[in-house]
């Protein structure tokens, strides 16, 4: 559930999708149920995205309400996640367990009775023991046992201490067995799988990452193979479980230099931006390029730079907030901003315009208006004066007829027109700013000039500019809008305008006006 949930950009909006609303259905239906239980697993895992925090607040308020007959069972290893959540009742798993194993033991001594085991439930007694009644040890050691030739006694048993010696036995006996091979082949494909984001690298973006021959990654993956998990869809592979993870994050034998494994990464992602979607890493790059800048390395001022040129590049927002969503492109940026530090510049400017529309931006639908992106922080950079931004927009659909919203007046500029004569008759809010809708891209902002274009539409009379003598820019329609043919209705000075995003249906041609604020 806690996948599933985790896929939605607004985790409130998932929570309604996914529970609310099929427990209306269940409680309107002829036989309501006495009670309803929900698992949610795994909440730790949600939070290395930015929509995870989201998803874990939203179940915690939802975990202090009282909904009749719902019950939320959420679980967590120890971590962030969980120190988000307080219930009414909390379980340890292994240490509030009646009696420690008994599941466990059930478990192991199925699968060895299955296999005609000599003494199983005394073997299974103290696999469980030793394991401290965990069910991944137990699975692997029994996958291990069962694959070993000759008679399985208790004898010639001999048991790993917990996960971290699993591991280490493994990796002792099957991958690090050659020092050469491990130091120059096996760890840093481990170290870059360890930081593998979604569903993980494929071979042949692990080949460009590490430069070895694409059949030397390709056999090591095989050797690792008990311990991955595989994606059939795409072919990429990652970590199985997040204790395998640090595992090899933590100093000790197999420690794998995960800083170094990171900053390859996002070295690799910068440059797969620059290259375009048709680069190997070009979607993973929209989709985890900000959670590996999120990641604290030795090196974050070469990630700073990074994050300047990210923010600032206006297909990298779209198309991550078509991906994600926009509350999860703010909010990846942000954490990304607190360790790198906070962009500068025009990406600084970008992120800025963005999060003021991201309520306009919440349920973008890139499917149905896949324009409104690009209206909306056209209009907002415009209000606020971001030329640079404006630039940026304009050469992102320099080819394409975008329609958008034009300022045609502002409170922070006042130039050109009084509101009245912008807005719609009856409009009772106040205003900030009017817009109206175009589909012609404006003449660029930064373009220096001594003569001004006459116009004959404007606050001036017919033929003549009314901008000041030497205007800095180029005289456009957006300083001098056409008189309108509706006239503005009584307002109140004090009441807040909202915002609302372009109308892509034709209505607002046939309307012409927007009022803004």
């Amino acid at each position: 559930m806690a996948a599933v949930l985790h896929t939605e950009s607004v985790p409130r909006q998932a929570y309604d999708k996914y529970i609310r609303q099929p427990l209306r259905l269940l409680a309107s239906g002829p036989n309501p149920p006495a009670a309803v239980v929900v698992a949610v697993d795994g909440l730790d895992e949600t939070v290395e995205g930015g929509a995870g925090f989201r998803l874990v607040t939203t179940l915690a308020r939802e975990s202090q309400l009282t909904t009749p007959k719902l019950w939320l069972l959420l679980t967590s290893r120890p971590g962030r996640a969980i120190r988000h959540l307080t219930a009414a009742s909390r379980f340890d798993l292994i240490d509030d367990e009646p009696e420690v194993g008994e599941d466990v033991r059930d478990y192991i001594e199925g699968r060895l009775r299955a296999r005609s085991v000599s003494a199983a439930s005394v073997l299974a007694r103290r696999i469980s023991a030793t394991g401290r009644g965990n069910f991944l040890y137990a699975r692997f050691v029994v996958d291990d046992l069962l694959t070993c030739p000759g008679l399985i006694t208790l004898a010639n048993v001999r048991l790993p201490d917990g996960l971290a010696g699993l591991y280490r036995e493994f990796l002792d006996r099957e991958i690090a067995a050659v020092e050469p091979e491990w130091r120059q082949c096996h760890r840093p494909l481990l170290g870059l799988l360890a930081e593998a984001r979604g569903e993980g690298l494929t071979v042949e973006q692990l080949t460009l990452l590490t430069g070895l021959p694409q059949s030397t990654v390709a056999d090591s993956i095989a050797l690792c193979a008990p311990y991955l998990r595989d994606s059939p869809g795409s072919g990429a592979h990652r970590l199985f479980h997040q204790s395998f993870r640090d595992y090899l994050r933590a100093s000790g034998p197999h420690h794998v230099y995960s800083d170094e494994a990171n900053a390859r990464i996002v070295r690799e992602l910068d440059r797969a931006l620059a290259a375009g979607a048709t680069d190997p890493f070009g979607t993973y790059a929209v989709r985890h390029l900000l959670r590996h800048l999120a990641d604290p390395t030795d090196r974050e001022e070469d990630k700073r730079a990074v994050l300047d040129r990210v923010l600032g590049h206006v297909p990298f927002v779209s198309a991550k907030a078509a991906a994600d969503g926009v509350d999860t492109l703010v909010t990846e940026a942000e954490q990304a901003a607190a360790v790198c530090g906070m962009p500068t510049g025009r990406a600084a400017r970008l992120l800025t315009t963005l999060k003021h529309q991201a309520y306009n931006l919440r349920t973008w639908r890139p499917d149905q208006h896949p324009d409104l992106l690009v209206q909306q922080l056209h209009y907002e950079a415009t209000k606020a004066g971001f030329d640079d931004v404006l630039v940026t927009l304009d050469a992102h659909v320099a080819d394409q007829p975008v329609r958008r919203l034009r300022v045609a007046w502002s409170s922070a500029t006042s130039r050109a027109a009084e509101p009245d004569a912008l807005v719609d008759k009856g409009h009772g809010d106040s205003i900030s700013a009017a817009a109206r809708s175009s589909t012609s891209p404006p003449a660029s902002p930064t373009t220096p000039t001594t003569s001004c274009t006459p116009h004959s539409a404007g606050p001036g009379p017919a033929g003549r500019c009314a901008c000041s003598p030497k205007p800095t820019a180029p005289c456009s329609p957006d300083r001098h809008p056409a008189p309108p043919s509706t006239t503005a209705g009584p307002r109140s000075p004090r009441a807040p305008t909202v915002e609302q995003p372009l109308d892509t249906t034709g209505e607002s041609d046939r309307r012409h006006k927007h009022a803004a604020g």
